[in-house]
C-alpha cells in the first residue's frame, strides 16, 4: 500500500518543487505557477477579444464620421485601461509602469496585427491612445476606493 502512494506524493513533491524553480527564473521569487496562471487567465481572455475586435473588417458603430472617430477612440481607451488593470492585478498589484509598459506593447503589436486585416490600417495615433488608456488604467486604479482594491488575483 505504501507503494502505490509514494510515487503520487513523489509525483507531487517534484510538481511543486519545478513550479517553484519556473516562477523563481522567471519572475525572481518563488511563486506557486497554478496561481500564476489562474491570475492571468483574464488577460489572456481580454487580450484575445481585443484581438478578435481588431481582426474585424469595416467595423463601424456609425456612419458619422466624427461619431466613428470618437467611439473608436474611446473603444481603445476603455479597452486598453481594463488590460492594464488585468495585468497589474495579476502582477500582484505591483509594477505600475511594467503593466503599462506590457498593455502599450500590447497596443502596438495589435496596431502591427491590423496590416493584415482587410479595410484596416495600423495608426500611431491608436496606439497612443492604447498608451493612454494604460495610464487612465494606473490613474483610476490610484483613486479608486481602497475595499475594492482588497480584490486579489
Amino acid at each position: 500500500m505504501i507503494f502505490s502512494v509514494l510515487p503520487n506524493a513523489v509525483g507531487l513533491v517534484l510538481r511543486r518543487s519545478l513550479s517553484a524553480q519556473v516562477g523563481r527564473f522567471v519572475f525572481g521569487y518563488n511563486i506557486n505557477m497554478p496561481k500564476l496562471l489562474i491570475a492571468w487567465i483574464p488577460v489572456i481572455l481580454w487580450a484575445a477579444i481585443i484581438f478578435y475586435l481588431s481582426s474585424v473588417p469595416h467595423l463601424e458603430l456609425t456612419r458619422e464620421p466624427v461619431g466613428n472617430f470618437l467611439s473608436r477612440k474611446a473603444a481603445h481607451l476603455v479597452e486598453y485601461s481594463l488590460l492594464y488593470l488585468l495585468i497589474f492585478r495579476a502582477q500582484g498589484y505591483s509594477g505600475t509602469w511594467r503593466a503599462v509598459m506590457l498593455t502599450t506593447l500590447y497596443g502596438i503589436s495589435d496596431e502591427l496585427h491590423q496590416l493584415f486585416v482587410p479595410s484596416r490600417t495600423p495608426m500611431v495615433t491608436d496606439a497612443l491612445f492604447d498608451l493612454l488608456g494604460a495610464l487612465g488604467g494606473a490613474v483610476a486604479w490610484k483613486y479608486l476606493p481602497t475595499r475594492l482594491k482588497k480584490l486579489k488575483p
